[in-house]
């Protein structure tokens, strides 16, 4: 027998037969979820309760964001209204390998290249004004704890809020922390 989970007032209840939810009236505007739906779907939405007609029909239930399912092998999203996703279960998480050409990834990749690009323009024609030769080190050094920071915020939600503007902060954060500990260190040997 087909069993639902159900989005009761922000909390995930169920799982119930389909008779149970017809039954315990709730709103055909609540969201349900199994594993053959692929995503929470409205009541109205699913065939098997698309021909049974309320005859008392209770309040609707008040519809939020839901949690994860625990028993499941899958991405969950939260309803189409909100049009937000919830990041993918811890356990998975962990087995799931990071892959930089996921469609999630692309504006922090690009804005990561972006900002080593203007960075290596800027450090070359420094070194040319001071009429030094230009060392890529400092860069490739910017750029991958500039990389680290960000995929382990992006492992831990790929779908966390201001992705360009967390990636140049971390950039730019990093390349001043990199500026003030290379002088201090420089500091040290001179003195």
């Amino acid at each position: 027998m087909e069993k639902f989970y159900i989005m009761v007032n922000g909390e995930q209840q169920g799982p119930f037969a389909a008779q149970e939810i017809i039954n315990k009236g709730f709103s055909n505007d609540s969201y349900i979820f199994n594993k053959g739906l692929g995503d929470w779907k409205k009541i109205s939405e699913v065939a098997i309760f698309s021909s049974f007609e309320k005859k008392n029909e209770i309040k609707p239930q008040t519809i939020s964001s839901p949690p994860t399912i625990s028993d499941t092998n899958y991405k969950s999203q939260t309803p189409q209204k909100s049009q937000e996703k919830t990041p993918i279960q811890t356990s998975q998480k962990k087995n799931q390998k990071f892959d930089r050409k996921e469609e999630e990834y692309r504006s922090i990749r690009i804005t990561i290249i972006v900002l080593t690009v203007i960075n290596c323009f800027l450090e070359s024609a420094y070194a040319g004004f001071i009429g030094k030769a230009f060392n890529p080190i400092s860069i490739i050094i910017t750029y991958l704890i500039t990389v680290f920071f960000v995929r382990n915020i992006y492992n831990k939600n790929k779908y966390f809020k201001n992705k360009i503007l967390i990636t140049v902060s971390i950039y730019i954060g990093v390349y001043i922390l990199k500026s003030i500990l290379g002088l201090l260190i420089i500091n040290m040997i001179l003195n």
